[in-house]
C-alpha cells in the first residue's frame, strides 16, 4: 500500500506506508499544500516576492540615475551626441563581457580565437569607413604592442591571483594614468588634482566584493598590466592629437592586433573551428553578437578618448562597475551589499570631481598651437610730422 500524507494539528507530517510510520518531517520540509494555513502562507510568500522585485527595480533605477548623473558633465560641456557616445561606450564595455562569458560557457572557451574574431569584425567594418592612410600605420603600432602586453600580463596575473584582486588592482588605472599625464605635462600636480583620482580609485575598489587572494607575483603582474593599460590610453590620446581620425586609429589598431594574434592561434585553428562547429546555438550566437559589440566598443572608446582625454576616459571606464552591478541585480538576481552601494556613491563623487580637472583634447590642442605661435609683433611707430627731419 503506497504511503499517503497525514496532517496532524501540530503541523507535523508523517508518511504511513506498508512498513509502518517513518520519522516526522521538519517544519521547513513540509510541503506548502500540507500546512493547515497553506493559503495564508502562499499569499505571504507572493507578497514577499513582490516586495523583493520592487526593491530590486528601485535599486536598478537608483543605480541608473547615479550612472547618468556621473556622465552628465559630458552632456553639459559637449552636447547630446557626445553624451550618447560615452553612454554607448559604457554599454558595450559591459555587454561584450557578458556575451564573451556566454560564449565560453556554451562550448567555445577559446579566448584567443574570440579575440581574433573581434578584431576581424572591427578591421573590416572600420576599414570600410576609414579609407586608411598607410602613412599613419607605424604611428599606431606602439599602441597595439602596449595593448598586447597589457593583455598578456593580465592573463598571467590571473593564474597567480584571484579574479577579484586583479579587478581591484585594475580599478587603480586612473591613478596610473594620472601619473603618466603629469609626466607629459598634461595635468598639474596639486591637492585639487590628486584628491578626485584617489576618491575614484577608492570607490571602485569598494564596488568589487569577492574573495581576494593574491601572491606577490600576482601583485606585480597586476600592477604591470594596469600600467600598460594606462599607457595605451595615453598613447591613443597623443596619437589623436597629431590629427589622425578615431576611425582610422581603430582600423590600424585592429590590423596590428590581428598581425600579432594570428601566429598565436594559427597552430590550433583547426580544433578551434571544430569547437565552433560543435558549439550549441547559444555559443555561436554569443560569439557573433560579442564581435559586433567589440567593434562598437573599439570605435566609441577612440571617440571618447579624443573627447575626454586619457584620464577622464579611465574614470568613465570605472563607472562600468555600476552598470555591472545593475545587470547583476536586475537580470541575475544577485544581492548588492551595502558596501557596494557606498562604493557607487564614492565613485560617482570622484567622477564628478575629476571632470573638473581633466581638460578635453580640443583645449589641449589649442593650447599647444598657442604655445607654438610666436608672440605678436608690436606695430611700428610712425614718426610725427614735427619729428621728421627737415631737408635743407
Amino acid at each position: 500500500m503506497p504511503g499517503r500524507p497525514v496532517i496532524f494539528e501540530d503541523a507535523i507530517a508523517f508518511t504511513v506506508s506498508a512498513e509502518g510510520p517513518v520519522e516526522p518531517l521538519a517544519a521547513e520540509e513540509i510541503p506548502l499544500a500540507m500546512h493547515p494555513d497553506w493559503k495564508s502562507q502562499r499569499y505571504a510568500s507572493q507578497e514577499a516576492d513582490a516586495s523583493n522585485t520592487a526593491a530590486t527595480r528601485y535599486g536598478v533605477v537608483i543605480l541608473g540615475c547615479l550612472l547618468l548623473f556621473a556622465v552628465s558633465p559630458v552632456l553639459v560641456n559637449h552636447g547630446m551626441l557626445q553624451f550618447l557616445t560615452v553612454v554607448s561606450y559604457l554599454a558595450c564595455l559591459s555587454l561584450v563581457k557578458m556575451m564573451v562569458k556566454e560564449t565560453e560557457m556554451n562550448g567555445f572557451a577559446r579566448p584567443w580565437a574570440i579575440t581574433v574574431c573581434h578584431m576581424t569584425v572591427t578591421f573590416f567594418i572600420s576599414g570600410a569607413v576609414a579609407k586608411p592612410n598607410f602613412s599613419q600605420a607605424i604611428a599606431v603600432l606602439p599602441i597595439s604592442l602596449v595593448t598586447g602586453a597589457a593583455l598578456l600580463l593580465n592573463n598571467t596575473a590571473l593564474v597567480s591571483g584571484g579574479v577579484a584582486f586583479i579587478a581591484m588592482v585594475g580599478c587603480c588605472t586612473p591613478a596610473f594614468t594620472f601619473v603618466l599625464q603629469i609626466m607629459l605635462g598634461r595635468i598639474r600636480l596639486s591637492t585639487e588634482t590628486v584628491a578626485p583620482v584617489l576618491v575614484v580609485c577608492a570607490g571602485s575598489v569598494m564596488c568589487v566584493q569577492a574573495e581576494t587572494t593574491a601572491t606577490m607575483t600576482a601583485i606585480l603582474l597586476g600592477m604591470a598590466a594596469t600600467l600598460f593599460r594606462s599607457f595605451k590610453t595615453v598613447l591613443q590620446h597623443e596619437v589623436l592629437l597629431t590629427g589622425i581620425s578615431p576611425i582610422r586609429l581603430v582600423f590600424w589598431s585592429s590590423f596590428w592586433s590581428l598581425t600579432l594574434l594570428i601566429p598565436v592561434v594559427l597552430d590550433d585553428w583547426r580544433s578551434a573551428l571544430q569547437d565552433f562547429k560543435n558549439a550549441p546555438y547559444e555559443g555561436k550566437q554569443g560569439l557573433i553578437i560579442s564581435s559586433f559589440l567589440a567593434c562598437g566598443l573599439n570605435v566609441t572608446q577612440c571617440y571618447s578618448v579624443k573627447l575626454l582625454g586619457a584620464l577622464q576616459l579611465n574614470v568613465v571606464g570605472n563607472l562600468n562597475l555600476i552598470m555591472v552591478i545593475m545587470i547583476a541585480t536586475g537580470f541575475m538576481g544577485e544581492t548588492v551589499a551595502g558596501m557596494q552601494y557606498a562604493g557607487v556613491i564614492v565613485l560617482v563623487t570622484g567622477a564628478m570631481l575629476t571632470a573638473r580637472i581633466s581638460r578635453p583634447s580640443s583645449e589641449l590642442k589649442m593650447a599647444e598651437q598657442e604655445s607654438k605661435e610666436p608672440p605678436p609683433k608690436e606695430p611700428e611707430k610712425v614718426p610725427h610730422l614735427n619729428q621728421m627731419p627737415v631737408c635743407s
